[in-house]
């Protein structure tokens, strides 16, 4: 089997044209869309493939494309037989079956892998709502799990039964249940997909509910005195990374900015009064005013030169969260912290110290506890964080509620 990836003009209004697959197997040959798009002068050739760094006018990045068309020419690939060649129908029908486009519950080769099956998903829909990298790992994390499962399961044998020997599955590797319940969010997201599309889903799907035992999440956040702690700590001489990991983690900490959109800060996002920002994670573009300590963390670095002009020197976020730990140590954030966990009906209970818990999206969640323990409106907050509705806003409240008693009490002070 033959198989090419090219593009055609002309190119749409933005500048971009249609990526195109072209296969040839037995004589036959079928050419599609693969539902990408890039300009013409960022196509390599010579290796069909989108050129590094480069991206779309929709700004889906080259590695999405790229892995988008790699996916593709691996499921064609399997299908492969010389043993038994495709006629040319069969080969359009499989190839529109590898896109996600087929649409005739009669024919048997929808009876497919629920594995392979999802790896049409990710082709079909990654570039028609513009997935990030971690939304398509978690998608080929959920088929490798399905895989280890149950081998070659058909999609309509993936009946309410399966779900739940699934969630079985998950509770005897030790996962938790909050993390199972979101493997299950995506497995009904690929479900309802497929029945969108025609694929032969089971007709009992749908009436699965796990009631998985799921506590109420604790909220870690820094409060006024341990953010003024991290953020006056004295950083020793031999461990200056640690100065730069305080103020990144206190930058996130007085902006509401999550880790991702403030390594992607560019010194052209900054203004006098405010920072403005498309975020990674949701698209939305938010202006958001400079306190005076965002404004210092930001004029420290204003000499400095980083790569893609920078604003700030961010680094990884799993060496991020690394240094965290050891920054909140120093920082003398040992408060008790107890967590409560379900793994299937199993209870599992562990106190750390704060500093233990520390993440980047920990700065966040302290920039939000914070403005609404000083009285600041939620739905100011919500202009700042981007969160479009009171639901998600509900923890962090009740946080706040705590934390502005314990500040009136200040005043019972003989």
């Amino acid at each position: 089997m033959d198989i090419n990836f090219y593009t055609t003009q002309p190119a749409d209004k933005n500048g971009d044209c249609s990526i195109r697959v072209s296969v040839a197997s037995n004589g036959h040959r079928v050419q599609t869309s693969t539902g990408y798009k890039i300009s013409l002068k960022l196509w390599e050739k010579t290796v069909q493939r989108v050129k590094r760094g480069a991206s779309n006018a929709q700004g889906m990045p080259y590695n999405i494309i790229n892995a988008g068309l790699d996916q593709i020419k691996a499921t064609l690939g399997r299908i492969d037989d010389v043993s038994n060649p495709l006629s040319k129908e069969e080969l359009r029908h499989e190839l529109a079956s590898c896109l996600g486009r087929c649409c005739s519950k009669e024919s048997p080769n929808l009876q497919i892998a629920v594995s392979d099956l999802i790896t049409c998903f990710i082709v079909d829909t990654a570039p028609r709502n513009g997935w990030t990298d971690s939304t398509t790992k978690k998608f080929k994390a959920l088929r490798n799990h399905i895989e280890r499962f149950s081998p070659g399961i058909k999609i309509n044998d993936f009946d309410k039964a399966h779900i739940s020997e699934f969630v079985l599955y998950f509770i005897n590797l030790g996962f938790l249940n909050n993390t199972i319940q979101k493997q299950l969010s995506l497995l009904k997201w690929f479900l309802r997909w497929a029945e969108n599309n025609n694929y032969p889903t089971p007709p009992d799907w749908k009436k699965f509910s796990s009631r998985l035992k799921q506590p109420e999440k604790t909220i870690v956040f820094l409060d006024w005195d341990e953010l003024m702690s991290v953020y006056n700590c004295a950083i020793p001489e031999q461990k200056q990374y640690l100065a730069r990991v305080r103020d990144v983690f206190c930058f996130c900490c007085f902006t509401g900015l999550r880790y991702s959109d403030v390594a992607n800060l560019h010194r052209s996002d900054i203004y006098p009064t405010h920072i403005r920002v498309t975020t990674i994670k949701t698209t939305d573009t938010l202006n958001i005013e400079l306190n005076k300590y965002a404004k210092t963390i930001l004029e420290k670095y204003e000499g400095e030169c980083y790569p893609g002009d920078m604003a700030l020197p961010v680094i990884s976020d799993q060496r991020m969260n690394e240094y965290l730990r050891e920054l909140g140590e120093l920082a003398g954030l040992t408060t008790p912290v107890r967590k409560v966990f379900f793994s299937g009906s199993e209870r599992i209970e562990e106190v750390r110290p704060k500093y233990e818990y520390l993440t980047t999206h920990c700065g966040r969640r302290t920039f939000i506890c914070n403005a609404l323990a000083l009285g600041i409106p939620a739905n100011v907050v919500m202009k700042w964080t981007g969160h479009s509705d009171y639901a998600a806003m509900k923890p962090y409240i009740a946080i706040s509620d705590k934390v502005k008693a314990e500040y009136m009490g200040r005043f019972n002070q003989p």
